[in-house]
């Protein structure tokens, strides 16, 4: 994650800053003549409360799905806890906007509680128009390996966007960070033409390519992306294979000291949507990683396309070798981190810089 604001950029230690470093600055960005703050919020920083003293103008619901169950007691406690931004004392009582991701099973929990707030919007997906006073929507969805276009749909307005990012999931979260904006006057003549911009977050789907000036012969497509739990590694791998012409092949682990059930769930999505398995270790932490390797085979049934292999450099060179041009190769689970943590040791390791050496490895030995 990065805080940064005019004249002032470092990468931040938590997802959500505790309480007095995130009013330092806040009020940092402030002085620096900052309009908006936007802050991602986690669901560790609402139950410790690190955003007392922050009223929110308006919030986004993106989706609840299986995570942090080691720090929470269930899904239900997860989501009790994110809802309560979008109440008081967070979220503005009589005119804070709440935009919610209506494709979501949990937002009719959520929008049934929040039904009375005139200005509670929904955001859509669709396959054709419908008419609601609440509803921002898509239609004519298409998506290629440069990014998605589609019609978005406001209660008063339509335009044709191009969202520079793969996959329906970020189409919605675009369409969602659009909709705020809308809700808050912008122009979405304006907004339409900034996305088009947009160079998306550090590895989140990003596409690793190699110099220009290199002449590039049989490589594969290689995509870096952040996905560490069941729903996120499902909707990435859905994306990817719509677009896959050849093999998609998956490196990934899981997090040691983190939520252990959600290792089989990975296990079995990554089988079912890759040809090809490279399971590897992510961040282990204090736990062996062998003993995560063999939680994440407990949802594999057939092992004929898996390879193990714990040494994540390893896996990714396996990986990246054994893929053809016209094939995929997804590394998940690490995005834009750049270290690794093995038992009481932190070491650099960034997936984007590894792979970007490793293609222009492959590039020169062919």
């Amino acid at each position: 994650m990065l805080n940064r604001w005019p004249g002032f950029s470092e990468v931040a230690s938590h997802t959500t800053d505790f309480a007095d470093k995130l009013q330092k600055k806040l009020n940092a960005a402030f002085e620096a003549d900052s309009e908006f703050a936007i802050l991602e919020v986690s669901s560790h920083s609402i139950a410790q409360n690190r955003i007392s003293g922050c009223e929110f103008e308006a919030a986004i619901f993106t989706n609840l799905t299986q995570d942090h169950l080691d720090y929470h007691s269930g899904m239900e406690s997860y989501f009790q806890t994110k809802r309560k931004l979008f109440f008081p004392p967070y979220l503005k009582e009589k005119d804070g906007i709440c935009v919610l991701n209506h494709d979501d099973h949990w937002v009719s929990k959520l929008s049934s509680d929040l039904e009375k707030r005139s200005s509670l919007v929904s955001t859509k997906i669709t396959e054709s128009e419908f008419e609601n006073d609440d509803f921002f929507f898509v239609t004519d969805k298409k998506f290629t390996e440069s990014g998605s276009t589609c019609i978005f749909h406001t209660p008063r307005e339509k335009i044709q966007l191009f969202v520079p990012l793969v996959g329906e999931f970020n189409l919605m979260n675009a369409i969602q960070a659009i909709t705020i904006l809308y809700k808050l006057n912008f122009s979405l003549k304006d907004l339409s033409k900034s996305i088009q911009s947009f160079p998306g977050a550090p590895g989140r789907m990003e596409k690793i390519q190699i110099d220009n000036d290199v002449v590039l012969r049989s490589l594969p497509t290689v995509i870096v992306d952040y996905a560490h739990t069941p729903d996120g590694l499902k909707k990435v791998l859905q994306s990817i294979k719509k677009l896959c012409e050849g093999k998609l092949i998956t490196v990934f682990g899981c997090g040691g000291d983190r939520d252990r059930s959600k290792r089989p769930l990975m296990g079995s999505i990554a089988e079912e949507l890759s040809d090809q398995l490279f399971i590897t270790s992510d961040n282990p932490r204090s736990e062996e990683p062998q003993k995560i390797v063999n939680d994440i085979l407990m949802g594999i049934k057939k092992r004929e396309k898996i390879t193990i292999e714990i040494d994540r450099f390893k896996a990714i060179n396996e990986s990246i070798k054994f893929a053809n041009k016209e094939d995929i190769v997804l590394i998940a689970g690490k995005g834009h981190e750049d270290y690794q943590i093995l038992n009481d040791k932190v070491i650099n390791f960034d997936d984007r810089k590894i792979a970007y050496k490793l293609l222009k490895e492959k590039n020169k030995s062919q």
